[in-house]
């Protein structure tokens, strides 16, 4: 896409107003809850935390993110 072309979706997608905006109805309380956990554990660091956070959320399977504090804590041999 052309810079042309973007600019124009940008701008039908503005803004003006709260009342504009629509909120998935799970947000808040999604919200709410992340907001606790992220307090509750005071992570080092604050985006590998989230990205696990909702990598488990999410069920998503695998390795846990790294950086975040679950890697921290994996027990010595194990990957």
């Amino acid at each position: 896409q052309s810079f042309c072309e973007k600019q124009t979706r940008m701008e039908v997608n503005r803004i003006f107003s709260a009342e504009q905006i629509e909120v998935h109805p799970e947000l808040p309380g999604m919200l709410k809850e992340y907001t606790k956990a992220v307090i509750r554990e005071n992570p080092k660091d604050l985006l590998a935390f989230s990205a696990e956070y909702f990598r488990k959320k999410a069920d998503i399977p695998g390795e846990p993110v790294p950086g975040s504090q679950e890697s921290n804590n994996k027990p010595e041999g194990s990957s």
